[in-house]
């Protein structure tokens, strides 16, 4: 016969078990996160530099931006680019804070894209401007320019998840085009590019073409970083009004790419209607340009040939539009021609759901239009742009931080802060939560009601 547990002590020895349990868990939860924290810190942590001639830790010029608004004199010299990429670090907000940027850390895709970047190694310089290494490849490499890096990668000399430490400046001569995996040899899943240190990535390139071109490339990632003395500008000092000419061009179906706390330098002088610009989000003939994020970043002149765009979308008939991307928490800055209209962020045909949030657009010095009825405008919408959200940006000031202020004037000039012109009626543009203050307008213009020289909206 056997002998049964009393009830009483049968339920204090499951109750002691539970609390057993419930004590081990709790310990468990600062360790787990412990674990991630430590996971996070090194996804942050630039490329190591090790037997390289390069010094990542030679100082910067501490002059800011607004001292030497119009990058004044006739050549852009590695000065005036060290003085435009501290603009990232002295204007944007602390990397680390996410509080002003909720857009980001919800679109589509970027969750993935971190879980993968965590599991990257740190990449180890070597004798090179630019270091690739690959989780897919033993052929880890060194290259002197990123377009010779992205040549490599065309050829499938490095697939899987890809990362590309700059780890020295770089001039480049002739457009840096990556191709999308599946073309030709080219084989990836990931790729992200970091800066080990205060680095350029700059060249004169040909009239038309972009410096940097994600030709159908998808999950692309350049990250400046912009803290720890890291940072990374891009400029095209090419200074023209031909189709194309740009920075950082997004064509032929680029999609969940990420461009981020970068200092994007351009001199484009397209008009508004015209493909150009700092950072263009182009045509495609191979899908939609889509689901990309361009955020916090200091996007302005190269040297003192100012753009007449900061971002412009330009995209081809649906189902080849461009739709879906984030334009959030950037310094769009000193964007202006005497002879021509312009617009901070430039959404013109086939661009659709796009959200245009939180950033800064602003000039640093007086400007003066020299021919008639030429136009500033903050945030420009076309006829044929639909079902944008345009929320929480300012227009306006002479600084990112609220101080100074815009100053327009000459000939019939008009102001619109938030120039919509669509009138589409597919689905309705949401406009919330926008500043547009600190201007001064001087202008001969004697339009009133919709023709008015200055409009809000």
């Amino acid at each position: 016969m056997k002998k049964q547990i009393n009830p009483t002590i049968k339920a204090h020895l499951i109750r002691s078990a539970f609390y057993l349990l419930l004590l081990l868990g709790v310990c468990a939860i600062p360790f787990a996160l412990a674990q991630r924290n430590a996971a996070r810190q090194s996804m942050a942590k630039p490329a190591v530099v090790s037997h390289s001639g390069f010094n990542s830790s030679e100082p910067k010029s501490a002059l800011a931006i607004a001292a030497n608004p119009d990058f004044q004199g006739t050549s852009l010299k590695k000065e005036d680019l060290t003085k435009a990429s501290e603009v990232a670090e002295m204007s944007n907000p602390d990397p680390e804070d996410t509080t002003s940027q909720p857009a980001e850390t919800a679109f589509a895709g970027s969750a993935s894209k971190i879980q993968y970047f965590l599991q990257l190694p740190e990449v180890t310089c070597g004798a090179g401007n630019i270091r690739v290494e690959a989780t897919n490849s033993g052929n880890n490499a060194d290259y002197a320019t990123l377009k010779d890096a992205f040549d490599a990668i065309n050829l499938g000399t490095h697939t899987g998840v890809i990362n590309i430490g700059v780890c020295g400046d770089t001039t480049e001569t002739a457009s840096a085009v990556l191709n999308a995996s599946g073309v030709g040899a080219a084989n990836y899943s990931l790729v992200l590019i970091t800066p080990t240190g205060a680095r350029t990535i700059s060249g004169a390139i040909v009239a038309g073409s972009p410096l940097i071109d994600l030709n159908g490339a998808d999950n692309v990632t350049i990250d400046g970083l912009s803290s720890g003395g890291n940072s990374l500008t891009i400029a095209n000092t090419t200074a023209s009004a031909t189709t194309g000419t740009s920075t950082i061009r997004l064509i032929n179906g680029a999609q969940n790419n990420t461009i981020t706390r970068c200092a994007v330098l351009g001199s484009s002088t397209a008009s508004t209607t015209v493909a150009g610009g700092n950072i263009l989000i182009s045509t495609s003939t191979g899908g939609a340009n889509s689901n990309n994020a361009i955020s916090s970043n200091a996007i302005g002149p190269a040297g003192a040939n100012l753009p007449t765009k900061g971002v412009m979308s330009l995209g081809s008939a649906s189902p080849n539009h461009n739709t879906g991307n984030l334009i959030d928490n950037n310094n769009v800055f000193d964007f202006f021609n005497a002879t021509t209209s312009v617009a901070g962020i430039d959404l013109q045909t086939n661009t659709a759901n796009t959200t245009v949030s939180n950033n800064r657009i602003f000039q640093t010095a007086s400007r003066t239009f020299t021919s008639t009825a030429l136009k500033y405008s903050g945030i420009l919408v076309s006829t044929s742009g639909f079902n944008q959200t345009v929320t929480g940006n300012t227009i306006g000031f002479g600084a990112a931080n609220g101080t100074g202020i815009t100053a327009i004037s000459g000939s019939t000039n008009l102001f619109v802060g938030l120039d919509f012109t669509t009138g589409n009626t597919a689905a309705a543009t949401s406009v919330q939560g926008n500043v547009i203050s600190g201007i001064s307008q001087d202008t001969a213009s004697t339009g009133t009601g919709s023709g008015s020289a200055f409009r809000g909206i």
